[in-house]
């Protein structure tokens, strides 16, 4: 987990370098304005923005990181609370007054890191296979079909084969979104182009078709 903090207050810094040291958080010190906002910087999960040090900065700073992924953490820290109601307007997750931060600092790193977490995977499926780590997004991902004891998935990028049993994924799918059509095929209703109840198809928007069950026809026809 990657945390940014952009500011030159001595404390803060001595204290996020403590949890650094032992290794409780992967932090990129920043001094403003030398950020390389076209590379690693958005590649951040957690964004702490001093306000005594960037004054509205901080707000144009947060704007641009929502703009660019809604689900990037930003905190904003100072010491007379300047833009509360602003920074909650662009996408701020919490602003705390720096005496506050920095004598709580474990406890709201841990739940920052928590709630990052959480966002990271109800936005991607995490795959291991063969000691590598496979991120496939959620929303890229057309259909996942299980033979024997591989299983596919389908995706914007292309087909990816695994040896998973299918029942050990079944459950991350989304299932406002993904509707299991038939044993072992899970479909994303996103890229759905039409559906043939007599002959009980899915067609989907990149020309391909899987064959559904009466039950897994009636699901995507709901959802639809």
């Amino acid at each position: 987990m990657k945390v940014a903090y952009l500011g030159n207050d001595k404390d803060v810094i001595t204290h996020i370098n403590y949890l650094r040291s032992k290794k409780f958080l992967n932090v990129v010190f920043l001094i403003y304005p030398y950020i390389d906002t076209e590379n690693d910087f958005f590649n951040n999960h957690i964004f702490i923005f001093d306000v005594d040090d960037l004054g509205e900065e901080s707000l144009n700073l947060a704007r641009n990181i929502s703009k660019f992924d809604r689900d990037k953490l930003v905190i904003l820290i100072d010491t007379n609370s300047c833009f509360v109601l602003e920074g909650y307007r662009h996408n701020v997750y919490r602003y705390y007054k720096k005496r506050i931060f920095i004598e709580n600092i474990k406890e709201i790193m841990e739940e920052l890191k928590g709630e990052a977490c959480r966002r990271f995977h109800e936005h991607y499926l995490i795959l291991e296979y063969k000691g590598t780590l496979h991120k496939l997004k959620f929303k890229d991902i057309l259909y996942c079909i299980s033979y024997d004891n591989y299983t596919f998935i389908e995706t914007l990028n292309g087909m990816y084969k695994f040896r998973i049993v299918f029942k050990s994924i079944k459950n991350k799918f989304i299932k406002s979104v993904f509707v299991e059509v038939n044993r072992g095929v899970i479909v994303n209703s996103d890229f759905v182009n039409k559906v043939d109840k007599k002959q009980k198809i899915i067609y989907l928007e990149n020309g391909k078709y899987i064959h559904a069950s009466r039950a897994g026809i009636y699901k995507m026809t709901s959802l639809l």
